[in-house]
């Protein structure tokens, strides 16, 4: 992950899951990343249509124009401060 909310840059390895082991669980204290970390998963798995399984996120509604605004919005605010003062966010 990179240029993602405190995130400047972060790898993360996840065992695969086995017959016994099927879930990966994320535990850290509070502000540590964890809700960034689960945005930035179902952003990039489902993008646009999956910003309503964020729960940070007013933005639930069905409405295209509003949730394509919304979209953008949300990814403009989150993107690291860093990315965006060294004008590498493509979301002009």
């Amino acid at each position: 992950m990179r240029d993602w909310k405190a995130y400047t840059v972060a790898n993360f390895d996840f065992p695969a899951p086995t017959s016994e082991k099927n879930i990966i669980l994320v535990g850290a204290p509070n502000g540590f990343g964890k809700t960034s970390l689960f945005e930035a998963i179902v952003l990039g798995l489902f993008g646009r249509s999956g910003l309503p399984l964020v729960a940070r996120s007013p933005f639930a509604s069905d409405d295209k124009e509003r949730l394509a605004t919304s979209y953008k919005n949300f990814l403009e605010k989150a993107l690291h401060r860093g990315a965006v003062e060294a004008d590498l966010a493509p979301l002009k």
